[in-house]
């Protein structure tokens, strides 16, 4: 590896805190090398332009091919989105390709569910078995006797084909996980959501809030550059947080403010800016409607009180507020990613593009971008119905979300058939407990996946998928470049062993199904033409630019001009379509359920080193953490008696407890009313040789969920939990005990 793309211990410490082990790969050889892909240099090694799958920031990067192996990835040089770097999850994407316990070929389970025994059997007898199951149960029991959870790019084709079949229970994790809440909350206000990732203006800002967003930990390559050049250039940082994160520490303001009072601040920096006066006068009036039922509702949040609901004070509000003033309307409120917290979601990210509004800051240099037209046909839909479409999708959960409907249908053996394709929902979801008895129940269960988790432990056929560097990627239009681009993803070899690319897959299943409209085309290279046929450029042009073209004819709509996709034209501070749908129309704040005495609030979040639950078995990236820690507030630790480094178990509020010990980080860098872990560890598939039983999960000690009203997501910070020495190993309870939603 080049010095130029190496992602060096200092230099990944510089930006995130962390870096990655540079590990020699041995052992697997993975599949031949795809005839007539790749530039050939003068050594004999392909260079090979695709996009990542690690993670989503999707960077675009070369893989040098020598010998029919991948020996190194490095960024492309030259593109606009994340240039010639990458981080250290993408170095490590070469051990997923040669990892030894990938999934290799088709195999039924011939043990009980969860035993990890199977039998090796052919493509054939596997894609038969899948489509005979299916539809003998959508003939006896109808579609809702079905079941999909389906994440990431390559679930793009089956939730396709469940979709035709009228599946009413399809799960994505990365939707309702991330994004279900922030539509919702954008589109009632604005009209359009910000996008994912949101198109935020680095470029011009001059102030940057980031509230509960944990950039640098949460590492998006792409739009982390682009957060550390604004700073480079000047702007001011306000983070609020319960923790000094690695951005926090970077902070120029760092409000560690409560948990769960983030609506609390917000609307007291909104009553703030209208009582003095502060606001953008003259866009809230032309482009804002509401404005004195706004002024009514935050009246009720002067500073005293916000500071008594914050634990913050009244100076370090008011001088935060002061900073937003002045660097309006360049600044940027950062939209967040994951927001299933406390169960006001919807109403606190409200509350952001409301405060947003009035600074001004909304479609303005250095603010929340307007949206861009999706490239495509004149027949498109508008940016009013595509926002329309959006917020009824936010709005059909709120009965509960997905997989709370679908792990009771599966307790009530309502499922027959359940699939799984590219997501764990033992780790992605509370109470892993709960789940594996509810996968118990249905009378079959496929998984498609690249290595053997527990999801894949529970299945009656798995389907072993080829990994990014194996296949073709999705056509994504990435809006939150500069400039626009369109990517594709290529292959680097052909799959190793049985693996095969998710449109093979799901195509052969239609074939038995008799269904698929947008899967009759042969390969999958002619499907992504098809999505290409109204743009400028095809495949071949694609891939000889570097697996990326710019779209040069979009154009950023006219501030003056664009009228926003609300009912009203204007943004919407008293939501009509909140409204509409019986909910508030405007954000009140609500306290969350307290904990109880001599329990904390448990927090969560992520490392640079691993995305969610899914590199836990990457020896490289293992290598350099293996297993989480439990951050606690040092005056806690020390009233006590625990010392920074030593082992405890954790119980939550309802007996629930680690199945093994985490290490103790006793630091001043958190409150005292709240513990934080970093999320995907504790992985319980002993195939998994890497992952299994490193860390502590936490999806594992949450037991209580809080429903948002709005959109029916599951918020999971209402669990609390205590540190116990292993001298006073606590009784663990029923693990299926207390799941239940508290309402």
């Amino acid at each position: 590896m080049s010095d130029d793309h190496r992602c060096s211990r200092r230099s990944f410490l510089k930006t995130a805190g962390l870096a990655a082990a540079a590990l020699p790969l041995t052992g697997l050889t993975a599949g031949a090398e795809v005839p007539g892909v790749g530039q050939l240099s003068a050594s004999g090694q392909r260079q090979v332009a695709t996009v990542c799958g690690i993670c989503p920031a999707h960077c675009l990067i070369t893989a040098t091919v020598r010998e029919g192996r991948v020996v190194e990835l490095a960024g492309t040089a030259g593109n606009p989105l994340n240039g010639s770097r990458i981080c250290a999850r993408g170095q490590a994407a070469i051990d997923l390709l040669y990892d030894p316990d990938r999934l290799k070929y088709p195999m039924k389970r011939t043990g009980p569910r969860g035993s990890g025994r199977w039998q090796r059997i052919s493509w054939a007898e596997a894609i038969d078995t899948v489509a005979m199951k299916m539809e003998e149960a959508l003939r006896h029991s109808g579609p809702a006797a079905l079941a999909l959870f389906a994440a990431g790019p390559s679930s793009h084709y089956i939730r396709e084909l469940f979709a035709e079949f009228a599946v009413p229970h399809i799960n994505d994790s990365h939707y309702e996980n991330c994004h279900c809440n922030r539509e919702a909350a954008y589109i009632s206000t604005l009209g359009f959501s910000p996008g994912a990732p949101p198109r935020l203006d680095y470029r011009n800002t001059r102030c940057l809030v980031l509230l509960g967003c944990h950039q640098g930990e949460n590492l998006m390559l792409p739009e982390f550059s682009r957060l550390l050049a604004a700073r480079d250039r000047g702007a001011s940082l306000i983070v609020a947080d319960p923790r000094r994160s690695v951005i926090a520490a970077r902070a120029d303001q760092h409000l560690m403010l409560r948990p769960g009072s983030d609506l609390a601040l917000l609307l007291g920096w909104c009553n703030f800016l209208l009582e003095r006066g502060l606001h953008d006068r003259e866009f809230v009036a032309n482009r804002v409607e509401g404005l004195a039922e706004m002024r009514q509702l935050a009246a009720a949040y002067p500073l005293e009180r916000v500071a008594e609901l914050t634990g913050l004070s009244e100076e370090s509000i008011e001088k935060s507020a002061l900073l937003l003033a002045a660097s309006a309307p360049a600044v940027i409120i950062h939209p967040g990613r994951h927001s299933n917290w406390y169960g006001d979601d919807v109403q606190r990210l409200r509350a952001q593009a409301i405060l947003s509004a009035l600074l001004g800051a909304v479609g303005r240099p250095g603010g929340l971008l307007l949206p861009l037209a999706q490239p495509g046909p004149p027949a498109a839909p508008s940016l009013y119905a595509r926002g329309r479409e959006g917020l009824g999708r936010a709005l059909q959960g709120r009965g509960g979300d997905r997989s709370a409907v679908i792990l009771q249908a599966m307790e009530q053996e309502r499922i027959r058939f359940l699939g799984c394709w590219g997501q764990n929902p033992f780790h992605g979801y509370p109470n892993p407990y709960r789940t594996a008895l509810a996968w118990q129940k249905p009378d079959f269960i496929f998984t498609c996946d690249l290595l053997p988790s527990e999801a894949a432990l529970h299945a009656d056929i798995i389907l072993p998928e080829a990994t990014f560097l194996e296949r073709h990627g999705r056509v994504e239009f990435r809006a939150d470049a500069e400039p626009p681009l369109v990517t594709v993803g290529f292959p680097a070899l052909e799959p190793a062993f049985e693996a095969r690319d998710p449109y093979w897959i799901v195509r052969e299943l239609s074939i038995r199904l008799g269904r698929g409209r947008g899967l009759r085309l042969p390969e999958v290279a002619t499907r992504l033409e098809q999505d290409l046929v109204d743009l400028p450029f095809g495949l071949n042009e694609l891939r000889q630019g570097g697996a990326w073209q710019v779209v040069a004819e979009l154009a950023a709509p006219d501030e003056e001009e664009f009228r926003f996709p609300t009912i009203s034209g204007k943004i919407e501070l008293v939501s009509r379509d909140l409204a509409e749908a019986g909910q508030p129309a405007l954000p009140e704040f609500t306290s969350p359920p307290a904990a109880p005495p001599g329990y904390f609030r448990l927090l969560y979040g992520r490392s640079p080193l691993h995305t969610n639950s899914s590199t836990q078995n990457n020896r490289r990236l293992m290598g350099e953490q293996a297993e989480n820690e439990l951050w606690l507030n040092d005056r806690a630790a020390g009233e006590l008696g625990l010392s920074n480094g030593e082992l405890v178990l954790l119980e939550n509020q309802d007996g629930l407890s680690s199945l093994k010990p985490v290490r103790l980080h006793v630091t001043d860098a958190i409150r005292p009313d709240c513990v934080y872990l970093v999320h995907g560890f504790g992985n319980r598939s002993p195939l998994l040789r890497q992952a299994f039983d490193q860390g502590v999960s936490d999806a594992a000690l949450m037991s209580r969920t809080t429903t948002n009203p709005v959109t029916g997501m599951r918020a999971l910070r209402n669990n609390f939990i205590k540190p116990v020495p292993l001298s006073a190993k606590p009784a663990t309870r029923d693990p299926a005990a207390g799941s239940g939603d508290r309402r």
